[in-house]
């Protein structure tokens, strides 16, 4: 059952031979460098301790750094960090719904659900030693399926929004955790002094398919979404490795028995 959570265990990766973003080896020291995952900016100066750093390709983790600005003010704003005017890439759009009425401000152009995918790509690497290819199309790419920690909507000319429906299996996964977690069957990676938490656990789909059920929590960033309006949620969901389930991975409880389940929607939750 891998876990990481000590500095020693977050410094073993460091090490990995290939580069998490394109999995290839590395072949010239000059291009090779550190990503911190998530990015160091998000965290508060006091929780920098014990960070999780991969080896990257210095062009691959370029490429990332236009989604790690907007998504790291977003969660830094959670203790207080709040950037420069000139530097603000958070842009909020007020609308309305379109059936209620209710005005609701929104934040346009993040693509959260790209980011937390690279986040999980990390993990994987990081707890199971492999690559993690990215939801490229392919026969040979992941299929990830997750809810965000916050409501997404889409805004049309008009300025009326309409809010995605939580996924249907977003309350089987939050359960699947929390049964795994009271088991002791839950794959662990803790780093930023604890503010990063990812957990996950292996099953099958009803097809047979190994898929990695995870919930994952920064600092309590399901306290940044408007709750007044909508259910509190966590980020949970799930990835389809083309490739199946990776050698150490552990394989879910088949044991039914009750847990503390108040709060449905959100893994990390009662």
């Amino acid at each position: 059952m891998p876990v990481l959570s000590t500095q020693s265990d977050l410094r073993s990766v460091q090490k990995l031979p290939f580069c998490y973003l394109c999995g290839n080896a590395f072949t010239d020291k000059a291009e090779k460098t550190r990503d911190h995952v998530p990015p160091k900016s998000i965290f508060a100066t006091s929780d920098r301790g014990c960070p999780l750093i991969l080896p990257t390709h210095e062009k691959c983790n370029g490429a990332q750094s236009g989604y790690d600005e907007v998504v790291g003010q977003l969660i830094a704003a959670i203790h207080g960090k709040y950037p420069e005017p000139a530097n603000m890439r958070l842009d909020v759009t007020v609308a309305e719904d379109a059936t209620t009425g209710t005005q609701s401000a929104w934040l346009s152009g993040a693509n959260l659900h790209r980011t937390i995918c690279r986040w999980l790509r990390a993990f994987h690497a990081a707890l199971y030693q492999e690559f993690l290819p990215d939801n490229d199309g392919s026969k040979d790419g992941t299929r990830f399926s997750f809810d965000p920690p916050f409501p997404v909507a889409h805004v049309d000319a008009k300025n009326d929004f309409t809010v995605d429906a939580i996924s249907p299996h977003h309350r089987h996964f939050v359960e699947q955790i929390k049964r795994n977690r009271t088991a002791g069957q839950l794959d662990r990676l803790m780093c930023f002094n604890g503010k990063c938490v990812y957990e996950c656990v292996w099953d099958h789909t009803d097809g047979g398919e190994p898929i990695c059920i995870f919930a994952l929590n920064v600092y309590d960033w399901s306290a940044l979404a408007n709750t007044d309006d909508f259910p509190r949620r966590g980020c949970v969901g799930a990835y389809l490795p083309a490739k199946g389930k990776p050698t150490g991975g552990t394989t879910a409880t088949r044991v039914v028995f009750p847990i503390s389940n108040t709060e449905t929607l959100d893994p990390f939750g009662r």
